[in-house]
């Protein structure tokens, strides 16, 4: 109702956000596209689009490449592939994707001890990630690291017992290197019921997060032979944040305190150059094994224990336990600069 000479400055603002949102663009309408046809398994018209979709912004172009990368998996065109997820890795080296898809390529280029130093890259950044688990089994197997190879079969498992290909490898495994028919037999089975559990699912008969219970009972009962016991409530869980020195332990501790959350700590160990914030330990708990009359105090509460003190925790307590992980090319100088701060040699 106002001509544009009337508009007020507010207004004029407005207008012109409102037309940043109204306007086209057609970098994510190919990217969609490419991301559409690739999921319908049309990878060459996928990659075309994809390829119009490069003006994107930078932090867009990981994901990007990403999609053409598996695109050309898909093509079985495994040298572009791979140069696709190296150009991922040159703008995002903790993509753990982009490692499992150089891993694919290495295996089926017959390069299984690259493909598996790829596929413990993409663990060592992500570790409950089936998929790495699972890669990393199948470049063992190759390397003739057989029992190596079952365990990491079954970790990709029992972190997603709907997994068809996994039991399928490991069926087969057991009856060829084990001659364990019964074994075989079981995952064969598995993979049946899992492999029916996700055709289901797609049908939308079941929602398949509610209905995994009856495959994840099978493989605790398989690996284990014993029936699966429920969590024990919280109040009486002891919740550990542990992991080696200077793998980032304190710094967890730390956004617990600030989120409120109960913590246990005795302000012995004060904070100083190295953590300037503090260390939130406790220092009854550094003599688990030898005095464990805190742990009653503990219950429902958060408590840093060093990774090396994990095997000394009593039995019978429940315990729940945040693991940091980091690279221990950061570790070793932080630890050495600590100790160097303290006067001491390591």
């Amino acid at each position: 109702d106002k001509k544009s000479e009337d508009y007020t400055e507010q207004e004029i603002h407005k207008l012109r956000k409102l037309r940043m949102k109204a306007t086209l663009n057609p970098d994510a309408v190919s990217f969609f596209r490419g991301s559409l046809l690739f999921a319908q398994g049309n990878y060459e018209e996928a990659i075309r689009e994809l390829d119009k979709a490069k003006k994107a912004q930078t932090h867009n172009l990981p994901s990007l490449y990403l999609k053409m990368g598996y695109a050309y998996l898909g093509l079985k065109k495994w040298f572009d592939a791979a140069c696709y997820f190296m150009q991922v890795l040159e703008l995002d080296p903790a993509n753990p994707d982009a490692h499992l898809g150089l891993c694919k390529t290495h295996l089926k280029e017959h390069r299984e001890d690259k493909a598996l130093d790829e596929a413990m890259a993409a663990l060592s950044l992500i570790y409950h990630n089936p998929q790495a688990h699972f890669l990393c089994g199948l470049a063992l197997y190759l390397c003739g690291q057989i029992t190596d190879a079952v365990k990491a079969i079954e970790t990709a498992i029992s972190q997603n017992p709907i997994f068809p290909n996994a039991h399928r490898y490991l069926a087969g495994i057991y009856y060829k290197e084990f001659q364990d028919g019964e074994k075989a037999a079981k995952h064969r089975n598995l993979a049946r019921e899992a492999q029916q559990r996700i055709k289901d699912f797609k049908a939308g008969k079941i929602d398949l997060n509610q209905n995994a219970g009856s495959i994840s009972d099978w493989v605790i009962e398989i690996n284990t032979g014993n029936k699966p016991k429920l969590d024990a409530p919280m109040e009486d869980t002891i919740i550990i944040v542990s992991g080696l020195p200077r793998s980032g332990t304190s710094m967890m501790m730390q956004m617990l305190a600030a989120a409120g959350i109960s913590v246990m700590t005795d302000g012995v160990r004060e904070a100083d150059e190295s953590n300037p914030k503090g260390y939130y330990e406790y220092e009854k708990a550094k003599q688990v094994g030898s005095d464990n009359s805190w742990i009653p105090d503990a219950k429902s509460k958060f408590v840093k224990i060093v990774a090396q003190l994990l095997p000394k925790l009593p039995s019978g307590q429940p315990y729940r336990i945040i693991f940091m992980q980091r690279p221990l090319s950061e570790v070793i100088p932080s630890q050495d600069k600590l100790l160097e701060r303290l006067g001491k040699k390591g």
